[in-house]
């Protein structure tokens, strides 16, 4: 692990901004790390009401790969924010973009049902 990581072991009330994401460099680089969580939550930005989503995250790493308990303090932070699926997942996956520059990185959430319809927004960066 890098001297760099100061989040896991320590207690947190608040959660992360994506510039507060903690990384490592791996003695292995694996070809492709997933993330996967059902127990999300946003608010919607019109009714400030409760959104539960689905999140997938895959990335294929370039050098560094993200410390698992400094995501979910990140994504954690969305929970009071009024933010629609679609901008979900061009959010995520643009801050995990910027801040890991890995090969490939691509973002699912899925929305639960809401007025008879779920929403899935996927975005997809490769780097250049």
């Amino acid at each position: 692990m890098s001297d760099d990581i100061t989040i896991l072991g320590n207690k947190f009330s608040e959660p992360i901004g994506p510039d507060k994401l903690e990384f490592f460099v791996p003695e292995q680089t694996p070809s492709m790390v997933s993330f996967k969580t059902d127990q999300f939550t946003s608010l919607c930005p019109v009714t400030m009401q409760p959104d539960y989503s689905y999140i997938q995250i895959d990335y294929s790493p370039n050098v560094k790969l993200v410390e698992s308990k400094s995501l979910k303090l990140y994504l954690w932070g969305f929970r009071q924010k009024g933010i629609t699926c679609e901008d979900l997942s061009t959010t995520i996956a643009s801050d995990l973009f910027d801040a890991l520059t890995p090969l490939s990185i691509t973002v699912t959430v899925k929305q639960a049902m809401r007025g008879g319809l779920e929403t899935l927004a996927v975005t997809e960066i490769e780097s250049e």
